[in-house]
């Protein structure tokens, strides 16, 4: 893996790359733009942000948490964007968890290029973890991920009327 990134870089900044930290508010409305257009570019047809008030939502968070957390990174080849990702950070964690990537350069792993940067640059602002949220994408365990066991709660109120709406809601489709 440490090859393959590395050798990525290289071809990378062979085509001018430069991978780029993106937290204030003129950044940020740029970094959305390009968010918007290299993830429909991976993604096509499956984009998450092709859901109905998927891209608002996304844009609506990313606004309110300028200055609070909300950071994107990006590889830029002749300052035009290769790769890009959406995380959110405080002093401690990053969370890593929207990206994109145009495909006219993924023969040089720019997805596995930019995450090994993100880690680079948590590891030397003293970020102890980086999340890379749920799902077994097989990418996330050649960076060494864990799995941890999630758990979901739901509190129901004991009236009969919300016990029964429960048992309702959560019974097997037949």
């Amino acid at each position: 893996m440490r090859s393959t990134i590395g050798r990525g870089w290289r071809r990378l900044q062979d085509h001018g790359a430069a991978f780029k930290s993106m937290r204030t508010a003129g950044e940020v409305d740029e970094a959305l733009r390009w968010l918007k257009e290299l993830h429909d570019q991976r993604w096509q047809s499956s984009s998450c942000l092709s859901a109905p008030g998927m891209p608002q939502f996304i844009e609506d968070v990313t606004r309110r948490l300028v200055g609070r957390g909300v950071v994107f990174h990006a590889i830029l080849t002749d300052s035009a964007p290769a790769a890009i990702a959406m995380g959110l950070e405080d002093e401690e964690r990053y969370l890593y968890y929207l990206t994109g990537f145009g495909p006219e350069l993924a023969q040089y792993s720019p997805g596995a290029v930019l995450l090994s940067r993100i880690i680079e640059e948590c590891h030397g602002r003293g970020c102890k973890e980086v999340d890379m949220l749920r799902g077994a994408e097989t990418y996330k365990y050649r960076f060494n991920a864990v799995d941890r066991p999630q758990v979901h709660l739901r509190a129901v109120n004991r009236g009969l009327m919300r016990r029964t709406q429960y048992s309702l809601r959560e019974a097997p489709l037949v």
